[in-house]
């Protein structure tokens, strides 16, 4: 019989919302701590003011601690009751128990950690009833930060699935424009008779097909696999510029392990071969580089081509490049296509550096 799973074996997917529910008590305990020692200190000093003799800031601090640690256990309860029966005339219906709630918790709480504590009125029935009015003015105010969270939290979570599938949809944009302009160089090479450079480019698109496809929901990767990945698009290109591409690569090490946009280099280079290496007769140059800057990763694509092409930025892959960034980074992260320092073009890309 294999051993009981124990809490600590709990698979990544449980581990999550765990998290997210310790946190919770986490805010829950320390705001209840908060309000209680806030209440204890207004109440000790207008008791003093109102000379009242027999006041002592242990007794105060009990009680005021005791009573919002009581509605601290009874939150989960409007929690659990707000979103099982949302409507209002359920949550004024269940008032008056959330009270008595609260003051059983009191009693409870009393009972294991201040039994020394005096509870004024004495009496169960006597105490809930003195404290009525003001538990009702308190679940109010609780149900509405409930309501008022629980909305925040719906429109944050739509939000970010409609950012997700934004994102998506210009990640999936990548896939066909990619695949035409490479069933480009195949027809290219089979009609100047290159038949065994088609077959081979024809490997190359069905390994890089398996990459795209493989994980595909991932919206960033690492730059190693990013470099991969780009490096078998480059065997592509390779085959349509045999002996005169030059690729030159200049990654930092350190960078490697940095976490970029899925499929975010191949459409600069895409683009610097289209516009830059394809114009140029000879000594066609490529550089890639990448290297940290501060708390930014910089990823720069350079051809020595004859410069920016005033319509580039408007294609569809350097378009999709900036509206990535932004749906990823916001304004964090830029983009730019300018001229190289001699000559050429050069695209870069900065955004925040990290690696999970």
């Amino acid at each position: 019989m294999p051993p009981p799973r124990l809490a600590l074996d709990a698979p990544e997917s449980q581990i999550a919302p765990m998290r997210r529910k310790a946190i919770a008590a986490l805010w829950l305990l320390g705001g209840c701590t908060t309000v209680g020692l806030l209440s204890a200190v207004h109440q000790y000093y207008t008791n003093l003011a109102e000379g009242e003799a027999n006041t002592t800031w242990n007794d105060t601090l009990g009680r005021q601690l005791t009573y919002w640690f009581a509605w601290g256990l009874v939150v989960p309860l409007i929690v659990l009751l707000s979103r099982r029966a949302p409507r209002i005339a359920v949550l004024v219906l269940a008032a008056v128990p959330m009270s008595v709630a609260r003051s059983a918790a009191t009693y409870a709480i009393r009972a294991v950690f201040v039994p020394w504590l005096d509870l004024e009125p004495h009496g169960f029935v006597l105490y809930t009833r003195a404290w009525l009015r003001i538990d009702l003015i308190t679940y109010v105010a609780l149900v509405s930060v409930v309501l008022a969270a629980a909305h925040w939290l719906r429109a944050t979570q739509l939000d970010a699935e409609l950012s997700r599938a934004r994102l998506r949809a210009l990640q999936m944009q990548v896939h066909p424009h990619f695949l035409f302009n490479t069933l480009n160089t195949i027809a290219m090479l089979i009609r100047t008779a290159n038949a065994q450079r088609a077959l081979t480019v024809l490997a190359e698109l069905g390994d890089l097909m398996r990459q795209m496809l493989d994980d595909d929901s991932r919206p960033e990767v690492p730059l190693r696999e990013e470099l991969r990945f780009l490096e078998g698009y480059l065997g592509i290109e390779r085959a349509r510029f045999p002996d005169l591409l030059q690729v030159e690569m200049k990654i930092d090490p350190a960078t490697l392990d940095a976490h970029v946009p899925r499929l975010i280099l191949q459409p600069l280079v895409e683009n610097a071969i289209r516009h830059g290496i394809a114009k140029n007769t000879s000594n066609r140059v490529l550089s890639i580089s990448g290297d940290r800057q501060g708390p930014m990763l910089s990823l720069t694509v350079y051809d020595n081509g004859p410069g920016p092409v005033v319509d580039a930025s408007d294609g569809v892959g350097l378009a999709n490049t900036r509206e990535r960034l932004r749906h990823l980074y916001g304004d964090k992260a830029s983009f730019s296509l300018t001229a190289g320092q001699g000559g050429g073009a050069s695209a870069k890309i900065t955004l925040p550096w990290h690696t999970s």
